[in-house]
Order: C-alpha cells, then sequence, then structure tokens
C-alpha cells in the first residue's frame, strides 16, 4: 500500500494521476485500512532539513507529506526539484508566494489529506486542530540579517497539556524536529498578525 501512494504522489507532481500500474501485491484503499492505520501507533517520520534560505516552502509541503505517512519511497530527491517548480521556488524568487504554493499543497494533497486556510489562526484554534490529529502549515514573518522575511513551518503535534509544541524547520541550525514552548510559538511564530499571516489545517483523509 505503501508503494501505491507513493507512486500516486509522484504521478500528481508530474501531472499523470491516472493509468499508473498496478504492482503486484498492492491493494486498494478501504475503509478496514483507514481503520487498521488509525489504530496503529504512528512513528514519526524522518523529515526534510532545509540547507538554504528560499526553499521553505516546499520543503513544508514535502514535511507534510512525509507527515500523512505511507509515503517510505517519496525521497527527496524524486519530489523536491518537481515541488521547487510547481511553487516557483528559485534562487531569483527567494522564496515562494502565497498563490503557487496553495495551489501546489492542494494538488499534492488530494486523497491523502483535506486543506483548510484559515487567516490569521488563533491559538486556540491550532490547538484544537493539534488534538484532533491534525497538523498546520504556518507562514509567518520574521527579521533575517536585518530585513524583513518570511517562513514557512509545518506544525505537527503537542504536549498533552499544550506546553510544548513540535514543530519542522523552525530554525536551520537545529534539528529539523523541535518542541517549542507555547511562548516561543506565541511570540516567534504568531508574533505577526498582520496580513498575509496564513495557516494551512491539514486533515487526513483516513481518520
Amino acid at each position: 500500500m505503501g508503494r501505491e501512494r507513493t507512486v500516486l504522489v509522484l504521478r500528481v507532481l508530474h501531472g499523470d494521476r491516472w493509468g499508473m500500474p498496478r504492482a503486484r501485491g498492492d491493494r486498494p484503499r478501504t475503509r478496514m485500512h483507514a481503520r487498521v492505520r488509525r489504530l496503529l501507533p504512528r512513528m514519526r517520520p524522518r523529515y526534510y532539513k532545509q540547507r538554504d534560505q528560499f526553499r521553505c516552502g516546499p520543503i513544508a509541503i514535502y514535511n507534510a507529506l512525509k507527515w500523512e505517512g505511507g509515503f517510505k519511497g517519496l525521497t527527496a530527491k524524486k519530489a523536491m526539484p518537481r515541488l521547487d517548480a510547481l511553487c516557483d521556488c528559485d534562487r531569483i524568487t527567494l522564496g515562494t508566494y502565497h498563490g503557487p504554493f496553495e495551489s501546489t499543497l492542494r494538488r499534492t494533497a488530494r486523497d491523502f489529506y483535506d486543506v483548510r486556510r484559515v487567516y490569521t489562526p488563533k491559538l486556540h484554534e491550532i490547538e484544537e486542530h493539534l488534538r484532533a490529529g491534525g497538523a498546520i502549515i504556518l507562514n509567518y514573518q520574521h527579521i533575517r540579517k536585518g530585513e524583513v522575511a518570511r517562513h514557512y513551518v509545518l506544525v505537527t503535534d503537542m504536549s498533552p497539556g499544550g506546553e510544548y509544541f513540535g514543530v519542522v524547520n523552525y530554525q536551520p541550525k537545529r534539528p529539523v524536529y523541535q518542541r517549542i514552548h507555547r511562548d516561543t510559538l506565541k511570540k516567534h511564530i504568531m508574533r505577526f498578525r498582520q496580513p498575509p499571516f496564513k495557516g494551512w489545517f491539514l486533515t487526513r483523509t483516513s481518520q
């Protein structure tokens, strides 16, 4: 099943969703498969770490696919060049605008998770969504080398008491997955509330 899902994502990225050959042993997704996945414990995937100053948008989408689960064969080497192109992300633009980012996110999300855009999400909305098993991509403003910049991060989970949040690709010189205090989330990530501060709430379709 994991191989079929990985092939489907690659087909979607390359504009050919249908007509892919069925690998021997692959089975279609059913309600029973979804129930089994809900019961099985989820291991934290190996997220992709940003190593430049402009690819945080495509990386957030790639890590969202890894968060969804079942994409063991979806390597960064296969997916990232196409995600970069779909997001119009390169060294000239030095970032990803919201338009191509959202269209790429929704294009890759089909059959795997639902996407809901929220302008200026409140902390209690983020907490409720994470408790329900979802994840959130946040785009926020920060100061980099004296200049205003924007950054995409993936928030995947929170501690039972809501004191800490799991954030992917938050700081380039730190581990790709970090547990940050809720005060840090409010001061650094949710500090700049003026437009176009946005969140994309992700919900697995198998939930």
